[in-house]
């Protein structure tokens, strides 16, 4: 009897030892920032910080920079919950721990008034590398760690109502030499257009990113373009405040819409569920009341179902088809087509390794950019355009190309590798389009 007795009052303990409690099993994990009734239940879908209930005021930056961090810990928590002892556990939780690093210096830099809020963007840029790099490899385990995934889509809402507040994204350093005694073009309604653009392309890659977890193999390509988008739509942003002619301005909302025009496609292929259609019917409005504040005629639609059928409207081009000099004959064409192809496979090349290379991402910048303009190149080619306009077009190109080369000469220092090799072929290239066009 005693032997029954001690038995049965080791088995509870035994049970308790062997089980594993969830994150949530006594009580929620942690309970949702800026909310009053703490006794709700914890939703980890719901969109706490974003969008905004209200007009986003300076005087929430300090809330939201603490919310950036206390979510940027709860994350790291959670990865270390859900993939302890894994590989990819040990990789996630160090560019977590550099995510976490990032977000306490925005916190820290929001609590010290004007002084500190000045060196917000700065931190902010930091923390997007980071998020960046912890981004790449969570693509590969979302579907292992619901948590952490949830966790990744919150701390980005947040920061991207920071970059909101602080003026989101400042120009990056390349590109044409700057416009001496040029100022910022000042067009009402459209800075408050583009913030809306920025959020709903923010929320397009989130519905793609969740999607594409379960379904890898068919939304992949989907929510790449719509990361594709999303960065683009930041640097556009950007541009405002900087000292730009308008015709760049619109040069760059012409990119945008060709991107658009691709995601269209692949829409109208993979058939996505509700959710996405919704948010991307929203990219579309806000694209298309941007392009009309820019004067661009032609508006874009929702694809329709079926392959092939994601082209609504034809993007147009901000310039006057015209009659002035010969047109450029197929030679030209084909090595465009050539030089289109080798500038799509520096850029894959160079975004593959933005991470691991100095000034990285600045290099990607510059290489979308001349990949934009040669879009361009192309556009104007099919429709016609002038002669003239076909010679500004490519100087633009060339401005980045030039860039593009000044970098890589300051970093490489004479060393090649299969990127230094391709952007060189990819140079000869441009320099015989510009002497067919002379």
């Amino acid at each position: 009897m005693k032997t029954r007795v001690l038995i049965v009052g080791w088995c509870p303990f035994l049970v308790l030892l062997v089980s594993r409690p969830s994150l949530g099993q006594f009580g929620n994990p942690y309970p949702p920032p800026n909310t009053p009734n703490y006794s709700a239940p914890y939703n980890p879908d719901d969109n706490q910080f974003y969008p905004p209930a209200g007009a986003v005021s300076p005087q929430r930056l300090p809330s939201l920079a603490n919310s950036l961090a206390t979510e940027a810990q709860q994350l790291l928590d959670n990865l270390r919950y859900e993939l302890y002892g894994t590989f990819e556990g040990r990789q996630l939780e160090m560019r977590a721990g550099a995510v976490l690093n990032a977000a306490n210096q925005v916190a820290q830099n929001a609590q010290f008034g004007a002084a500190g809020q000045a060196q917000i963007g700065g931190s902010m840029n930091q923390f997007d590398v980071a998020f960046t790099e912890l981004n790449s490899v969570m693509r590969s385990v979302g579907g292992n760690s619901p948590r952490s995934s949830a966790s990744v889509d919150r701390l980005q809402k947040v920061a991207f109502q920071i970059r909101n507040i602080i003026g989101a994204y400042g120009p990056l350093p390349g590109g044409p030499p700057p416009l001496i005694g040029v100022q910022p073009i000042q067009i009402p309604g459209l800075p408050c257009s583009i913030r809306s653009l920025t959020d709903a392309t923010a929320n397009l890659r989130i519905a793609t990113n969740n999607y594409s977890r379960f379904v890898q193999n068919t939304f992949r390509p989907l929510a790449d373009s719509a990361q594709s988008l999303s960065e683009q739509v930041r640097y556009f942003q950007g541009l405002l405040n900087s000292p730009v002619r308008f015709e760049d301005l619109q040069q760059t909302c012409q990119q945008l819409r060709l991107v658009a025009n691709d995601i269209n496609t692949l829409l109208a292929q993979t058939n996505p569920p509700p959710p996405v259609i919704q948010t991307w019917s929203l990219v579309l409005d806000s694209l298309n009341q941007v392009a009309a504040l820019l004067n661009i005629p032609g508006q874009l639609g929702l694809p329709r179902p079926g392959i092939g059928g994601g082209v609504i409207a034809n993007p147009g081009f901000p310039v006057l088809p015209g009659s002035g000099g010969p047109r450029p004959g197929p030679a030209f064409l084909a090595l465009l087509n050539q030089v289109l192809a080798e500038s799509d496979g520096f850029l894959q090349g160079i975004s593959a390794n933005a991470g691991a290379v100095p000034g990285g991402f600045q290099f990607v910048a510059d290489a979308r950019n001349l990949r934009g303009s040669l879009l361009n190149l192309n556009q104007q080619v099919l429709v016609g355009a002038p002669r003239r306009e076909l010679v500004q077009t490519m100087a633009v190109a060339q401005n980045y190309a030039n860039a593009i080369g000044r970098r890589i000469a300051a970093v490489a220092r004479g060393r090649i590798g299969p990127n230094i090799a391709r952007f060189q072929d990819l140079a000869n290239m441009l320099n015989q389009l510009q002497g067919m066009l002379n």
